[in-house]
């Protein structure tokens, strides 16, 4: 029987990894799609500063999610190498980084009104794009835990139930939008706000969603992330920070050129602000699909070096004990050397050989003494 080939076999867990987490991500586009189909109904002026409102917040909520991102990588490398003890601290201090950017994010968001007002944009619109971004800044913290534990779960090959939520969070969405714009199925008619509110909701569900799928999975619950939470390690949460910050500042200027384009239209206008966004919405589709892989892929390298490091632990051990003890033979065999002349100086002389051959006496015997003590040292170390 054939061996399988390697390129189909990561090929295969490559597209299990992916193809659920572009579902996902489609998904959360669509949100997109149906909130800004329905503002629309509200009247351009609504429709451009409901827009403008979720391309600020979004640009706050992305960056801050590119260093939540390296908890991906961290936790795939710890279960690759067999190390899974390590898996729940990694989670924890993500969780608490989390908690930080949280409350900056909500900080920076709160003084975006006075960013445009300074910019020149018309006061008509920066107040209903705060109105919206008043509503939907309390979706972040969820926002940011549900970012952390999708990385979280993509590391461990556990993607269709983000997907899965995430079909479903789009017709809850589209249900609280359409009842908090309009004031349908017995809520409150909010406008531009609804909107804000109506994703925050929906926000706070996908992460309670995703944290109730983590604490109910027996698999996932020995990983101990609320023991570790009650025991902080503020140098482990830095290398997080380390690992995750030039990611975010790849993010950061990836979204910041589409931010700006978005805040130099809303000068020309109302009508070119709102054009811009819809432009914008539908190439923002065809983005999330290799977005997607590219998590896939990020979780897929960081895994292999860890595997392939337990492999190797066996012999590499065995390789630098070999190496140390021959190293440290002939030393060894120099502090040894008095004894032996006085031993052998009662010995009957034997004839001179040559200085070469002596030399490669020495080396044999250094060779000799060092094999023997690496098998005494090998038998002393755990496998």
């Amino acid at each position: 029987m054939s061996a399988a080939n390697p390129l189909a076999t990561e090929l295969k867990a490559t597209l299990g990894i992916a193809l659920p987490l572009a579902g996902a991500q489609l998904s959360q586009v669509l949100m997109g799609f149906i909130s800004a189909a329905m503002m629309g109904r509200l009247g351009g002026e609504a429709f451009a500063a409901g827009g403008l409102g979720t391309t600020l917040y979004f640009t706050v909520v992305l960056v801050f999610q590119g260093v939540l991102t390296a908890v991906g990588p961290l936790v795939a490398h710890a279960l690759g190498a067999g190390q899974e003890g390590r898996i729940g601290g990694i989670v924890a201090h993500g969780i608490l980084i989390a908690a930080v950017l949280a409350a900056i994010g909500m900080a920076m968001i709160g003084q975006i009104d006075a960013v445009l007002t300074a910019i020149g944009h018309p006061p008509a619109l920066v107040a209903a794009t705060k109105r919206y971004l008043d509503a939907a800044v309390w979706g972040l913290p969820a926002g940011l835990g549900f970012a952390l534990l999708r990385t979280y779960l993509s590391a461990l090959s556990r993607t269709w139930p983000v997907m899965v939520l995430l079909v479903f969070c789009l017709a809850l969405d589209a249900a609280l939008t359409f009842g908090l714009i309009f004031g349908r199925f017995g809520l409150p008619a909010l406008g531009i706000a609804g909107s804000g509110y109506a994703g925050a909701l929906t926000q706070w569900v996908m992460f309670g969603g995703l944290a109730l799928y983590a604490a109910t999975q027996p698999n996932l619950r020995h990983h101990g992330v609320l023991r570790a939470l009650l025991r902080p390690n503020w140098k482990a949460a830095a290398s997080i920070v380390r690992l995750g910050w030039p990611i975010a500042g790849i993010i950061a200027v990836e979204i910041g050129v589409f931010t700006a384009t978005a805040l130099l239209a809303g000068l020309l206008g109302t009508a070119s602000l709102a054009a811009h966004q819809i432009a914008i919405g539908i190439g923002s589709v065809t983005f999330m699909v290799p977005l997607a892989f590219s998590h896939a892929a990020t979780v897929r390298v960081a895994l292999g070096p860890g595997q392939h490091r337990r492999a190797l632990s066996g012999p590499r051990r065995s390789r630098q004990c070999r190496i140390g003890c021959h190293r440290a033979a002939p030393s060894l065999h120099r502090r040894a050397l008095p004894g032996l002349r006085r031993r052998a100086g009662n010995r009957r002389r034997r004839p001179a050989r040559s200085q070469g051959y002596a030399r490669a006496a020495a080396r044999r015997h250094h060779r000799l003494l060092g094999d023997r003590l690496s098998r005494r040292l090998a038998a002393r170390l755990p496998a």
